[in-house]
């Protein structure tokens, strides 16, 4: 890829055609809630007015004339008339324009590690691909180098562009997999953790938990034992448990209200357990 910085352009003096393609826009605030974005882009147009321009470039497709990065910032330089630059990158496909979206905000502070590793998984097997292409290139490798390469593990791959480890990878996978749009989003917003969202998908997948010859609380997942778990972080009790026996109904695994009962259920027995606590869930009919 190559970069090639053009002037300063403003919209009350200069025009140019820009080729917007929905897919990087898209992609741009994919794996965020409406109000992330909105809130991100409230905080940008602050700054570009405080600035009185965009500092950072809008990115451009060098060959298409598209525009790749910067869909909100140009927004914003229009409806002020602000002054704004354009930087054109040599992409080789549309897939590189999506991979160098989804770098560039998987760095951003913004995102917690739940969104930085669903904004990864997707693009595991592109990065294993361009990194065996490029020792293709290379005439100092053996052939046993290029073999070597396919045994690879992709959630490795992920997990060191995500800056995290493969177990955490494979967690979110797994979250991702469940389908459960209410718990996905808790996620993305961190109103979970994602232990605590993995144990709530193996649950309702009937994951069979560990068991071990310990007792400490029972009580069953419905506002009145979230009530009881409450009380006991309230009165200093946090930590204090070893084991938390409970159950729940089948039909957890098909009503949202019940899934996001269990999430908060899930969250506030993380806190009441011990290190290595253990919390058992039984379903009933």
């Amino acid at each position: 890829m190559k970069a090639e910085s053009t002037n300063t352009k403003t919209f009350s003096s200069i025009k140019r055609v820009i080729i917007m393609d929905k897919d990087f826009e898209e992609a741009a605030i994919s794996c965020t809630s409406k109000e992330q974005v909105d809130k991100e882009t409230r905080a940008l147009e602050h700054k570009m007015l405080m600035d009185g321009r965009l500092i950072d470039p809008i990115i451009i497709w060098k060959n298409r004339k598209c525009l790749v990065w910067g869909y909100s910032a140009l927004e914003i330089a229009k409806k002020y008339d602000l002054a704004y630059e354009m930087t054109e990158v040599e992409f080789e496909s549309k897939a590189d324009c999506l991979a160098w979206i989804a770098e560039r905000r998987i760095a951003a502070p913004s995102l917690n590690l739940f969104q930085r590793i669903e904004i990864a998984l997707p693009f595991g097997d592109y990065w294993k691909d361009k990194a065996k292409a490029n020792m293709g290139k290379r005439t100092d490798l053996c052939a046993t180098a290029l073999e070597s390469y396919e045994s690879i593990d992709v959630l490795a791959l992920v997990a060191t562009k995500a800056s995290t480890s493969k177990n955490t990878v494979a967690k979110v996978k797994r979250i991702l997999a469940g389908g459960k749009a209410t718990l996905i989003n808790k996620c993305r917003k961190g109103d979970i953790s994602i232990s605590a969202a993995v144990a709530v998908v193996d649950i309702s997948s009937k994951r069979a938990p560990r068991q071990r010859n310990s007792s400490s609380l029972k009580c069953i997942i419905s506002s009145e034992g979230v009530g009881s778990l409450e009380k006991l972080i309230a009165d200093g009790k946090g930590g204090s448990m070893t084991r938390i026996v409970t159950t729940i109904s089948e039909r957890v695994s098909d009503d949202a209200s019940a899934v996001e009962l269990l999430a908060t259920f899930v969250t506030h027995a993380t806190k009441v357990l011990q290190t290595g606590g253990l919390l058992v869930i039984k379903k009933c009919d």
